[in-house]
């Protein structure tokens, strides 16, 4: 099976405080892994290390055979990867229909992104019927909804 995701000895600080130290993990093309620990064990960081958001000290992330280790948020993005956060992160003030063109804010293809924000609604047909409504205004899983059909937006890899 074809390793899709190779972490190598990645370890990430905070100014003084390592968050995370020499991790190495590998995800097989189509498998899943789940991440578990308490509070401070290094999850999130982890995440936005794969995603780009903070620099690892040291180490290596290979994505799909490419070592992506110093490449930003951007080239991640545009080589498959995005990040759905913790909290979610949706712009409260921004209506249901604008977050998701938040998502699509990289794309050059509006037919396409049109297309796209149906296929979300019909996914999702709560925020279908909510896609002018303030997105303060949905509930916790609709946020959520949210900010998955955000990621999904942005096709990442297409």
């Amino acid at each position: 099976m074809r390793t899709l995701l190779d972490i190598a000895g990645l370890s990430v600080a905070y100014g003084h405080v390592t968050a995370l130290q020499d991790l190495s993990l590998a995800v097989p093309e189509g498998g899943i892994v789940a991440l578990l620990g308490a509070n401070g064990a290094g999850k999130t960081s982890l995440l936005k290390a794969v995603a780009g958001v903070v620099r690892p000290r040291s180490g290596r992330v290979v994505f799909d055979g490419r070592d992506i280790t110093a490449a930003g948020v951007p080239a991640r993005l545009a080589g498959g990867l995005v990040l759905v956060p913790e909290g979610r992160r949706i712009l409260v003030s921004l209506t249901t229909e604008e977050n998701l063109l938040v998502g699509a804010h990289l794309r050059r293809d509006p037919d396409g992104v049109r297309r796209d924000i149906a296929a979300i609604y019909e996914r999702f047909p709560n925020l279908g019927r909510r896609r002018q409504m303030a997105a303060s205004c949905l509930s916790g899983g609709e946020q959520q909804m949210l900010a998955v059909g955000r990621a999904m937006i942005a096709r990442p890899g297409c």
